[in-house]
């Protein structure tokens, strides 16, 4: 009913340009067969059924702002209840993860609040 991404990938053949974790899983580049990484990637099957989503990602971290950028724009294009939190620096997932612990609770709360 509700999701929570700490520095998620969002867009593997965005994210492909700078690893090759992608090509090894996918068998393929992203120019190769550009349809099976965007199977693969969440911001590709957003639609009415997503639930709430909170995006948390430092401005300059190995998981691109760009990415969690582009995610909460599609959601709100959709009308998708979102949010996200930016954080300076560059620290990743959970070496930010006490700093934004009350703020994910109170969007948990939010987003499971029965009468929602």
């Amino acid at each position: 009913r509700v999701a929570v991404s700490y520095s998620g990938v969002m867009d593997l053949s965005y994210r492909s340009r700078s690893s090759a974790t992608p090509a090894y899983y996918l068998g393929c580049s992203p120019q190769q067969c550009p349809s099976r990484y965007a199977y693969a990637s969440p911001m590709h099957h957003v639609d009415r059924s997503d639930p709430p989503l909170l995006v948390v990602n430092s401005r300059n971290e190995q998981m691109t702002l760009t990415e969690a950028t582009r995610m909460t724009a599609r959601m709100r294009r959709r009308h998708q209840r979102h949010e996200l939190i930016v954080l300076p620096g560059s620290r990743h997932a959970l070496e930010y993860e006490a700093d934004v612990r009350s703020r994910t609770f109170a969007f948990l709360r939010r987003a499971l609040r029965p009468d929602k």
